[in-house]
């Protein structure tokens, strides 16, 4: 069993790789250099870490575990007869809370997830869609309850609600700033409300005007649509 400083030095050298893999990307680190920034001799992480790549699993099952676990034992803990937009909005509140308390390891979890060895990516997908399930189930809760847009997938919507979170990681990382609850509450209400004022309107759609073809014009290229990541 290891000592309380041991565990300690553990957790100092698993937050100072994931700031060290935000940086670099996974493949360019060395071990070397996790050493230098955990403030330590490169040596004694092995006896922590076998390897490079259990050190790199362990950031990831904490970036994304840390996260999923805060925001489902909040919602475990709300009352059963919660409505489920309520149940939503503390789901979001939470989220972008956790997010920021485990910073360095969530935006890791992000930056590499698609970067490491085949079979840890695998694992870690495995994580990704549970999280993603559990969002998803509270979306279709409050869409068949009718306070959350039906004509839109959930899974797209859980993928924008975890999504646009973990990209104002890049601009907005201070937990104790006076100003955290109010943006956590503009983050819950630009999520659920949107931005526009009043009703909502269903644009109306557009023909858009073919490029000309007459000789002597090029022909406009074609371009694709982007495809949403799945979940």
């Amino acid at each position: 069993m290891k000592t309380p400083k041991a565990r300690l030095k553990r957790e100092k050298i698993i937050t100072a790789a994931a700031r060290v893999f935000n940086r670099n990307g996974y493949a360019a680190v060395t071990m070397a250099e996790v050493a230098s920034e955990a403030e330590t001799f490169a040596g004694s992480l092995y006896y922590y870490f076998a390897s490079k790549d259990d050190l790199v699993e362990e950031v990831l099952n904490l970036g994304i575990a840390q996260l999923a676990e805060t925001v489902t034992a909040t919602i475990a803990e709300l009352p059963d007869d919660l409505r489920p937009i309520e149940r939503l909005r503390a789901a979001i509140k939470a989220h972008f809370f956790a997010a920021i308390e485990h910073d360095e390891l969530v935006m890791a979890y992000w930056k590499i997830a698609d970067q490491v060895p085949d079979a840890i990516r695998e694992r870690q997908l495995e994580r990704q869609k549970a999280y993603g399930r559990f969002w998803r189930d509270l979306i279709l809760s409050a869409q068949k309850e009718g306070t959350v847009r039906s004509d839109i997938d959930a899974r797209y919507i859980s993928l924008i609600l975890i999504g646009g979170r973990l990209f104002s990681l890049t601009w907005f990382k201070q937990p104790n700033d006076p100003d955290t609850e109010d943006m956590a509450e503009i983050y819950v209400s630009l999520t659920l409300d949107g931005i526009a004022a009043g009703p909502r309107t269903k644009p109306e759609p557009r023909k858009l005007k073919r490029p000309s073809r007459a000789k002597g014009k090029q022909k406009a290229p074609k371009t694709k649509s982007a495809s949403p990541a799945a979940a």
